[in-house]
C-alpha cells in the first residue's frame, strides 16, 4: 500500500472542488506537487504543512523536472507558467502561435530544457537558464506527439496512430528516422547511455530497441502502457500501465538476457499518470479516483509486496490456468524468483 496514505488524505481535504488532477511529481526531500485543471498547485512537504497556489485561470498539462527544482505549467490559451519548488513564479512562456493548445510538456534529464508540443504539429523548446526560445520545430502530421529527450540531448517525437520515431537535434536540425516504431507506442524512455531505449505500446506490449531502431525484445502486459522510466544508472525500468505498476531490469542492447518485469503492484483503480522521485527510491500516481499515492520504488520493496499477493495464488498449483500469453516458463520463473529473493528462511 502507500507509504503516505496521510498525503493522500491531505489531498482529498484540500482539493475540496474535487477537481481533475492532471499530473504529479516529487519535490527534493520527497515533497510531493500536484496541479489540477483548475489551475491549482498543490504541495506537501514531510517537515511542514501542505499548501495550496493558484498558478492560473486553469491547466492543461503539467511537468516537473527529474531534480525536482522547476514546474511547468500549460494553460488552455497555450501559455507555460514557471515555478520553483517553493512554489514561487519564476516565468512565463508564450507559445509560436496565439490559442494553440499544449498537448505534450516535458523536461528533458538535466531539467534546463523544456519542450513542449502543440495541437498544429508544432514543438517549442527553451533553454531555461539562458531564458532562451530554441528553433520551432515542424513534427509529422497528426495533434498529438508523444514526446521523450535522449540523454545527449536530442528530442525523439511519435506522432499517435502513425508509425515511426523521430529524432531533432538541439539546434532544430532533423536527425534520425526509425521507422519500425509501432503506431501505438503510447510510452517511451531511454537508457542513460544513448545505447537502448524502451517503448510502451497502447495494446499492453512494450518493446526494448537499440538506437538505431533495432528490435531486441519485446513483452505483453496488461492494458495501455501509460510510463516508462529509467533510473540514473540505466539498471531498471519502472512501467506503469492502466491496471498497475512494476520494475524490471534494464539490460544494454547486447545483453542476451530479457528485460523481465520483477515485481508488479495490481492498482485498485485505474493511473492517469506517474513519476519517480528525486532519489529514485518512490513513485507518485495519481488515479481516475482523485488521489495521489505515493509508492516505494525499489525493485525489493516491489518484489515483497508482489510475492505476498501471488505466493497462495491458484496458478501456481494449477498452472493449466494461466492465461492466453503467460507461458508455463513464466511462472516457474515468478516462483522461483519469490523463493530465492522473499520466501527463503
Amino acid at each position: 500500500g502507500p507509504i503516505q496514505a496521510k498525503a493522500a488524505s491531505r489531498f482529498a481535504s484540500l482539493n475540496e472542488s474535487r477537481a481533475k488532477i492532471i499530473g504529479a511529481g516529487f519535490l527534493p526531500g520527497g515533497s510531493v506537487v500536484a496541479g489540477t485543471d483548475q489551475g491549482d498547485l498543490y504541495f506537501w512537504y514531510r517537515d511542514k504543512d501542505p499548501r495550496q497556489i493558484k498558478s492560473a485561470p486553469n491547466l492543461l498539462r503539467m511537468a516537473v523536472n527529474r531534480q525536482g527544482t522547476a514546474i511547468a505549467g500549460a494553460a488552455l490559451d497555450g501559455g507555460i507558467s514557471l515555478f520553483d519548488a517553493s512554489g514561487a513564479k519564476t516565468g512565463d512562456l508564450r507559445p509560436p502561435s496565439a490559442g494553440l493548445k499544449v498537448t505534450n510538456l516535458i523536461f528533458n534529464l538535466d531539467g534546463n530544457t523544456l519542450a513542449a508540443s502543440y495541437g498544429d504539429g508544432t514543438i517549442a523548446s527553451w533553454d531555461l537558464p539562458a531564458k532562451r526560445a530554441r528553433p520551432v520545430l515542424k513534427a509529422q502530421g497528426g495533434s498529438y506527439h508523444l514526446m521523450a529527450f535522449t540523454p545527449s540531448g536530442d528530442l525523439a517525437v511519435h506522432t499517435w496512430n502513425t508509425p515511426g520515431l523521430r529524432f531533432f537535434h538541439t539546434d532544430g536540425s532533423a536527425g534520425a528516422v526509425l521507422p519500425d516504431i509501432p503506431a501505438e507506442t503510447s510510452a517511451i524512455a531511454f537508457g542513460h547511455d544513448d545505447k537502448s531505449f524502451m517503448t510502451g505500446e497502447s495494446k499492453g506490449i512494450t518493446h526494448r530497441w537499440t538506437m538505431d531502431g533495432k528490435e531486441k525484445h519485446w513483452d505483453l502486459l496488461k492494458t495501455k502502457i501509460l510510463w516508462l522510466a529509467a533510473d540514473k544508472q540505466g539498471d531498471w525500468m519502472f512501467i506503469a500501465d492502466e491496471t498497475g505498476m512494476g520494475v524490471g531490469n534494464f539490460p544494454g542492447p547486447d545483453a542476451g538476457d530479457d528485460p523481465d518485469t520483477i515485481a508488479w503492484y495490481d492498482m485498485p483503480v485505474k493511473i492517469t499518470s506517474a513519476a519517480l522521485s528525486v532519489e529514485e527510491d518512490a513513485i507518485v500516481t495519481v488515479d481516475k479516483s482523485g488521489e495521489v499515492r505515493v509508492w516505494p520504488a525499489h525493485w525489493k520493496a516491489f518484489l515483497r509486496e508482489s510475492c505476498q499477493r501471488i505466493r497462495d495464488h491458484a496458478i501456481f498449483a494449477h498452472p493449466e490456468l494461466a492465461e492466453e500469453g503467460l507461458p508455463r516458463e513464466a511462472i516457474d520463473r515468478a516462483h522461483a524468483v519469490c523463493e530465492a529473493q522473499v520466501w527463503k528462511k
